[in-house]
C-alpha cells in the first residue's frame, strides 16, 4: 500500500515549488493566441483552434446592416506528451529541502522543453517564415524597437519578448528612467524569455497575439493507472510578463504526480502536459536575429 503521507509531501513540495517559477519561465506565452485547458488530450490527437483572420467591410450611406461579416480560420494543432519524471529516495523526502531541489531542477527543465516547442516556429528562415531585423542582442538600441514598431504598426496588440542580454539594452540608465511594461517604446506588452528560442540566431520578438496559436491539456490515463497514483492539476498562471490579448493574464494545466515503482520500491514523480503549437498569421510581426538568415 503506498505511504500516502509521502505521497502528500512530494504533491505539497511540488505544488510549492514549481507553480509561480514556472509561471515566469513560460509568461511569454501569454503573448499568443492560447487554448489552455484541463480537458485530457491524446498524443497526435487534433485540437481546434479559431482566430480571427478579416473583418467586415465598412459600408457608405448602408441599405443593408447585415450585408458583412468578418472572417475565421480554424486550425487543427496536433498534441504531443510532453513529460519530466524524477526519483526521490526516502532520505529525500525527510529531508524536504532536498525536495524542493529536485523539483526545481525538475521545472526548470519541463520549462525550457515547453519553451523550445513553442518557439520553434519562430524562425526567420525561408521565405514563409518571420521577417527579421538583424542585430546583435548586445548592441540592441531604442532605434531599432522604432523600426520594429513601424514594421508592426497594423497590429492591434503589439507584444515585445525579448531574451536578458537583449532586454537589459533597454532598461533604464537613471533613476528618471521608466519601468520596462505596458506601454514602453509603444509596445503594449514586455516579456522577459529567460530561456533562448529554439530557432537559430533568434533572441526575440514583436507582433500580434495572432502570430502563434498555442493549445494545451493533460494526458489521458485509464482509471486502472490513476487508481495506482497519486496526482494533482496545477495552475500555472502566466504572469510574468505582460497580460496577453484579453487583458488577463492566462493559466496552464500541468499534472503533477507520484507513484512507487513495485520493482525497486523507490518513489518517483513526474510533470505532464500535452501541447500542440502552430505558426497563424507572419503578417506585422518580427523577429530579432543577431546574424541575418537566408
Amino acid at each position: 500500500m503506498a505511504n500516502s503521507l509521502s505521497s502528500s509531501l512530494v504533491l505539497d513540495s511540488i505544488t510549492r515549488t514549481v507553480v509561480t517559477p514556472l509561471g515566469d519561465i513560460l509568461a511569454p506565452l501569454a503573448a499568443f493566441t492560447s487554448d489552455f485547458s484541463d480537458e485530457t488530450y491524446t498524443k497526435g490527437q487534433n485540437i481546434r483552434i479559431r482566430y480571427a483572420n478579416a473583418g467586415p467591410s465598412t459600408q457608405t450611406n448602408p441599405t443593408n446592416w447585415e450585408s458583412g461579416d468578418s472572417g475565421q480560420d480554424n486550425v487543427n494543432l496536433p498534441v504531443s506528451h510532453y513529460s519530466i519524471s524524477w526519483h526521490i529516495d526516502p532520505d529525500q523526502i525527510e529531508k524536504g529541502w532536498r525536495l524542493d531541489q529536485l523539483a526545481t531542477k525538475a521545472y526548470m527543465n519541463f520549462g525550457a522543453k515547453v519553451w523550445d516547442v513553442v518557439t520553434a516556429p519562430l524562425t526567420s528562415s525561408g521565405t514563409t517564415n518571420f521577417a527579421n531585423i538583424a542585430v546583435a542582442a548586445a548592441s540592441l538600441v531604442r532605434a531599432n524597437l522604432q523600426t520594429v514598431w513601424a514594421a508592426c504598426a497594423a497590429a492591434p496588440i503589439k507584444n515585445l519578448i525579448l531574451t536578458p542580454t537583449a532586454y537589459s539594452q533597454m532598461l533604464p540608465s537613471d533613476a528618471n528612467g521608466f519601468r520596462l511594461g505596458s506601454g514602453a517604446y509603444g509596445f503594449d506588452n514586455w516579456f522577459l524569455a529567460t530561456r533562448a528560442f529554439a530557432g537559430t540566431n533568434v533572441y526575440g520578438f514583436a507582433g500580434h497575439p495572432g502570430a502563434l496559436g498555442i493549445v494545451s491539456g493533460l494526458p489521458v490515463m485509464d482509471e486502472e493507472v490513476r487508481a495506482d497514483i497519486n496526482s494533482t492539476v496545477l495552475t500555472v498562471p502566466l504572469s510574468g510578463g505582460g497580460t496577453g490579448q484579453g487583458g488577463l493574464a492566462p493559466t496552464m494545466s500541468v499534472l503533477a504526480s507520484t507513484w512507487v515503482a513495485r520493482a525497486t520500491r523507490i518513489r518517483w514523480a513526474s510533470l505532464d502536459v500535452m501541447l500542440g503549437v502552430a505558426k497563424l498569421d507572419n503578417t506585422a510581426c518580427r523577429v530579432f536575429v543577431s546574424t541575418a538568415n537566408p
